[in-house]
């Protein structure tokens, strides 16, 4: 009898403390899976609001509740001079090494030296005709800088007929590719994820993550026409963190306000 009873209290202790590890291992799978899923949420918003905030208004081409289309810009030059009728000499300050933007659209937009107005040209890719020290003895001539790689010095044609007007010297010139931000279902997850031209960063979200955009009148909209697109001050992204084991509800939730380049 004393065996059979030390027997049956050995396996009810060992029962319990089975129980209580199994508790502290779901607790603390708990825990990883929320601090993972913050992690995920956090560095899926700085992505987004590094590339939103170097679109200005001009630049969104569609505004909806579960997705986001802007030109991106893949380089950005400050006109030397102009060396012809047609033609004009960049000094290449900022470009993206891999901006992963579709061929099918790309373009041009050029603002006067003094003047944050771009006049744009989709679909046309201001290719050099000529890159090197031609156009960096041009750029050296003009007082810009010298040191940086050959090819950042470019001499590029056909303004006229793309832009409509020869850029003067000091004007900014972007050339830019379209860049689309969408909510949609995972492939490879139980949920939502993000997908950045079409290439599925991050996930599983929950429903309720998406866009919203502030007007300048102060409204914020859900949804936005393409005849007030230029209306838009601010983009509000909100992402909710979903259990990637499908159960319901958030282990995440966080919002931010990105506002535009002026």
């Amino acid at each position: 009898m004393e065996a059979l009873l030390a027997i049956t209290l050995a396996g009810v202790l060992a029962a319990a403390a089975l129980s209580l590890l199994l508790g502290q291992r779901r607790f603390y799978e708990r825990s990883a899976e929320t601090i993972y899923a913050r992690q995920s949420v956090r560095a899926s918003l700085d992505l987004i609001a590094a590339e939103v905030r170097q679109a200005s208004a001009a630049d969104i081409l569609a505004a909806a509740p579960d997705s986001l289309v802007f030109r991106f810009d893949v380089t950005r030059a400050v006109v030397c001079d102009s060396t012809g009728p047609d033609e004009v000499v960049l000094l290449v300050f900022d470009s993206v090494r891999a901006p992963n933007v579709p061929a099918g659209f790309r373009g041009a937009a050029v603002s006067g030296p003094y003047d944050s107005t771009f006049v744009y040209a989709d679909g046309w890719f201001a290719k050099p005709v000529e890159k090197g020290a031609g156009p960096r003895l041009v750029c050296s001539a003009a007082g810009t800088p010298v040191d940086l790689p050959p090819s950042r010095y470019r001499r590029v044609a056909g303004w006229r007929a793309r832009v409509g007007r020869l850029p003067l010297r000091g004007a900014l010139v972007r050339s830019y590719g379209r860049l689309s931000l969408r909510i949609d279902r995972s492939s490879f997850e139980q949920g939502l994820a993000i997908r950045r031209n079409g290439q599925e960063l991050a996930a599983p979200f929950a429903i309720g993550s998406g866009f919203r955009y502030l007007l300048e009148d102060g409204s914020e909209l859900g949804s936005v026409g393409s005849r007030d697109l230029g209306r838009i001050r601010a983009v509000r992204v909100r992402l909710r963190a979903a259990d990637p084991r499908g159960a319901p509800g958030t282990l995440a939730a966080v919002e931010h306000l990105i506002f535009l380049r002026n």
